[in-house]
């Protein structure tokens, strides 16, 4: 339950149609689990959800909607805002309009070479996921992953 509230509030300060209602929720939660599956079936521990760089990946997702331009531009900088010390970072980031599923986004990182490789980096123990949706209606995905200090 803790989680939930923490990503309530992460939602609350970030602004700009940052995800809201349960539907969202939901698919963050689905997004973890795929993670952590995919992982387990290729012989890697599963991650740790952290607040961290769960607020961090918010930050950053609400900072491509605002821009309506999907990159990696700021990327240390919200980790760094959000207090994670760390040794090791990586980062996928996806945008989808229409319909999609969590699903749909994990897998699509899981097909691309340099996410799938995030994903299944040994040295990264923790991680974070945030959405939020651009005027255009458009979703901005982040996933931030890290080895604390």
């Amino acid at each position: 339950m803790p989680r939930i509230i923490l990503f309530s509030l992460i939602l609350s300060l970030t602004g700009f149609r940052a995800v809201a209602g349960e539907k969202q929720a939901h698919m963050v939660k689905t997004m973890i689990e795929e993670t952590n599956n995919f992982r387990r079936r290729e012989g890697r521990r599963p991650l740790k959800v952290n607040a961290e760089l769960t607020e961090a990946a918010q930050k950053h997702a609400a900072h491509m909607a605002r821009k309506e331009n999907m990159s990696h531009d700021g990327f240390s900088f919200f980790i760094k805002s959000s207090g994670y010390s760390y040794t090791r970072l990586a980062e996928n980031v996806a945008s989808f309009s229409g319909s999609f599923s969590a699903v749909d986004v994990v897998h699509g990182w899981m097909k691309s070479s340099g996410h799938r490789r995030n994903l299944l980096d040994r040295r990264l123990v923790d991680f974070g996921i945030g959405m939020a949706q651009g005027k255009s209606h458009r979703w901005y995905i982040c996933q931030d992953f890290g080895c604390p200090r």
